[in-house]
């Protein structure tokens, strides 16, 4: 159950994970409240339609919510012209997730690479590096960084979103673009200059949904 107002949680289980590295990817230029919804929906279908016997005799860690969700889109578009990813595409436009398209063929290559015979593995979630991490599809610099940031403890890297820009910008830091900078060297000087700024008496995690849940509100700084 994903909750976009308690998103840290350092003891996930594989299955949550996957949940939270869904939203991460659903949420990317969106509404906290509705990527969270649409995954919590999408999990409780899942688990109605897929959480069976069979499911349960093979015994497998890396069952878990890509399989289900591999075989639901593949059962779904059987017998149709449909591809998987316009399936789940359709899926995601009526939940209300922007950019729909481009998000459901990311899925779709998410799940063949956590799930496929020799691949990465769902069970690597919870340990791979950052780098490893930001290369999965629909992943990327920033919704890796979320991802771990919120997942396990003592992360040191911050997540770039609007908000957090927005923050810097208040608080006077030079040249802050106001979106997430696709440069690696300008990712990393804004994110010395967000770390600088977070109290000791805080966690980066703590600091980040802190700064998120002000900025999403509506809060402006006052000049």
């Amino acid at each position: 159950m994903i909750d976009p107002q308690n998103i840290t949680n350092f003891d996930r289980d594989l299955e949550e994970l996957e949940e939270f590295l869904l939203f991460g990817i659903l949420v990317a230029g969106g509404r906290a409240d509705i990527a969270a919804k649409a995954v919590n929906d999408l999990v409780a279908r899942l688990k109605i339609t897929w959480n069976n016997e069979v499911y349960r005799q093979i015994n497998d860690p890396r069952i878990s919510l890509m399989r289900r969700l591999s075989d639901y889109v593949c059962v779904s578009v059987l017998g149709t012209d449909m591809l998987p990813s316009e399936f789940l595409a359709g899926k995601f436009k009526k939940m209300g997730i922007r950019w729909h398209n481009q998000k459901a063929k990311s899925v779709i290559r998410l799940m063949e690479t956590l799930y496929p015979m020799g691949g990465l593995d769902v069970l690597a979630l919870a340990t791979k590096p950052l780098e490893v991490i930001e290369k999965l599809p629909g992943v990327g610099r920033k919704t890796a960084r979320f991802f771990i940031l919120h997942s396990r403890r003592g992360a040191d890297c911050a997540v770039l979103d609007t908000h957090v820009l927005k923050y810097l910008r208040d608080s006077g830091v030079p040249n802050v673009p106001k979106s997430t900078p696709s440069s690696k060297s300008e990712y990393e000087r804004l994110s010395k200059e967000f770390m600088a700024l977070k109290p000791d008496s805080v966690s980066l995690a703590e600091f980040d949904l802190k700064i998120w849940t002000k900025y999403a509100s509506g809060y402006k700084a006052t000049v």
